[in-house]
């Protein structure tokens, strides 16, 4: 990917999402001013329909000869014709103007198989570049709106479920193994537990923001000064919706037990599996939720000297300023986010194994930092560095691995 494309991509993006949430209010004004109701477009042709769910077909099943096996029977066969069907009818509801809509097909056709090797090689936990992944999805942003988009990933995911169901109940129908039993009804729980815990409106909100977001801190969009201002970068920014994300803590359990961890038998597949066993995942995804309200109170104090310090990379100053405005509410959401209480002796034992004395060194540097002597040195040239040994000190581990 090119400089200045890496550059206006997390732009782009955030741009995308708050334009949709500015074009749902303007419909909500029309229609109370004009007393006119708006109409849906109408209805795809059956002819468009047809080729939509070919389409999805052909994806499904490549989908299936790449991540399972080439062979594909007759009974798989269809199963995997009415798991496209239902996916065509997720893309069908609440139908876009049909010129659109026959451009994501164009879209799935020309980019669907790229997409999916992007994604299966993220889910054996090999590094991968998401080029064609994050360009397909603001296309499909760019056609649905943000939102929409969301919500249909949402429904993916529920009928993703139901499909291993299906073939959970088959195979112990087929061969009686009580394993396949259980994995059923894990899954059928697991399943309820998505659609209680997490919900719909939630889901949407985490996809927009969380998307937006990790963009804008990811990749520093300097260079594009002329185009935009950092008012405006502000702007949109502040219209995303984080007080939407409120999601259970066994919600967010289940959402994090499924973060990509690398590779089988390496440190991160191995720091990611000690964390779950623990319990510490749990304790985790308790104070989730305060960490997502503590970033929505920082969100709504930037200005635009902040977003000028992101645009020129200066995170420094952006972490000070932010630090800066903090208030009482905000700092006790910062101590419940912090106060998490892990098993750092079996993690600095998986650490050591695999870094040996580099990670010593590293723990030993680490000073101890409480967090009344942080508060103390916000706005003085310590600030940083005791950030940095408290936020260290949290999980010595994890911190080496994020700065190695």
């Amino acid at each position: 990917m090119n400089l200045m494309y890496k550059r206006m991509l997390p732009l782009l993006l955030a741009i995308l999402l708050a334009a949709s949430f500015v074009g749902c209010k303007r419909e909500e004004k029309n229609e109370e001013t004009t007393g006119i109701p708006i109409q849906n477009d109408p209805p795809y042709s059956d002819a468009l329909l047809s080729e939509a769910e070919e389409t999805i077909y052909s994806l499904v099943v490549y989908t299936y000869r790449t991540a399972v096996m080439d062979k594909i029977t007759e009974k798989v066969e269809a199963r995997l014709a009415r798991f496209a069907h239902r996916l065509c009818e997720i893309t069908a509801a609440n139908p876009i103007p049909e010129q659109a809509y026959r451009s994501v097909l164009t879209l799935l056709k020309n980019d669907g198989e790229g997409v999916i090797d992007e994604l299966l090689t993220l889910r054996a936990g090999e590094d991968v570049g998401y080029e064609k992944t994050r360009t397909f999805y603001l296309n499909l942003t760019y056609a649905f709106g943000a939102d929409r988009v969301a919500s249909m990933l949402y429904e993916v995911c529920l009928l993703i479920y139901d499909a291993k169901y299906e073939q959970a109940v088959e195979r112990f129908e087929i061969y009686q193994y009580p394993w396949y039993q259980e994995e059923a009804d894990a899954l059928a729980a697991e399943k309820q537990l998505f659609a209680q815990g997490i919900g719909k409106e939630a889901f949407s909100a985490l996809v927009r923001c969380g998307t937006a977001m990790a963009e804008l801190l990811v990749t520093t969009p300097e260079g594009i000064a002329d185009t935009f201002s950092d008012a405006e970068m502000l702007e949109v920014i502040r219209r995303l919706d984080f007080s939407k994300i409120d999601i259970t803590p066994a919600g967010w359990e289940l959402l994090l037990s499924h973060v990509p961890s690398g590779e089988s038998g390496s440190y991160t597949s191995l720091l990611s599996a000690a964390f779950r066993e623990s319990g510490d995942l749990s304790r985790l995804a308790a104070v989730m939720n305060d960490a997502v309200k503590l970033l929505n109170s920082a969100k709504e104090k930037l200005t635009p000297g902040d977003i000028a310090a992101l645009r020129a990379g200066d995170r420094d100053a952006l972490v000070s300023a932010v630090f800066s405005r903090f208030g009482e509410d905000d700092w006790a959401l910062f101590a419940s986010v912090t106060a998490i209480s892990l098993d750092n002796a079996q993690y600095s034992a998986l650490a050591e194994a695999a870094y040996g004395e580099a990670y010593l060194t590293y723990k030993a540097s680490i000073g101890e930092v409480d967090l009344s002597t942080l508060r103390a040195s916000v706005g003085s040239e310590a600030f940083l560095q005791n950030l940095s040994n408290y936020l260290a000190g949290i999980c010595p581990a994890i911190a080496y691995e994020v700065k190695s």
